[in-house]
């Protein structure tokens, strides 16, 4: 009787110890975060008027903007390496000689932020999605122009403000 009275003693202990615990647990939080920067991507297919020979020429040239989602932006011109304050010109190898064109979107004179010069102040506004915006840049070479045979050309810079 002893030995049974022993056993169960020892089985009674070992169901308590388990349920006894000297653990401990501590929690904090942890921010987790991250800052989104405004950001814009530009790139432009250029202009080319081919071969000149007095009638009026359009053609057209792109401007791609990607800019992230809900960014807002401005597309400029500037005037051109060759500008008279009036008109973007293109000029010959010798600067002599120049022929007026004109840059528009959707028919209104394509102009700049006041940044590069002062030129028509017209920038294309629009908001960034995270795809690619694309904007038509309508080009028109002058009829009627008499100059010498070169090769004319102009360096617009393209600018986006975001």
């Amino acid at each position: 009787m002893d030995k049974r009275f022993l056993f169960l003693s020892f089985a009674s202990a070992a169901l308590i110890v388990p349920s006894i615990s000297n653990a401990h647990l501590v929690e904090a939080p942890m921010e987790v975060m991250a800052t989104v920067v405004s950001s814009c991507e530009l790139s432009v297919t250029p202009i080319d008027f081919g071969n000149y020979a007095g009638a009026e020429i359009n053609t057209t040239g792109e401007v791609i903007v990607v800019c992230n989602d809900g960014v807002p932006y401005k597309i400029a011109m500037n005037a051109g390496m060759n500008t008279d304050n009036a008109n973007r010109r293109m000029a010959d190898s010798s600067g002599n000689n120049t022929l007026p064109y004109r840059l528009t979107y959707q028919g209104v004179d394509w102009g700049d932020l006041g940044v590069h010069d002062t030129f028509l102040s017209n920038p294309v506004q629009g908001v960034g999605t995270g795809a690619a915006s694309s904007f038509v840049v309508e080009a028109m070479l002058f009829e009627a122009q008499d100059v010498p045979p070169g090769v004319y050309s102009d360096t617009v810079i393209v600018s986006v403000d975001f």
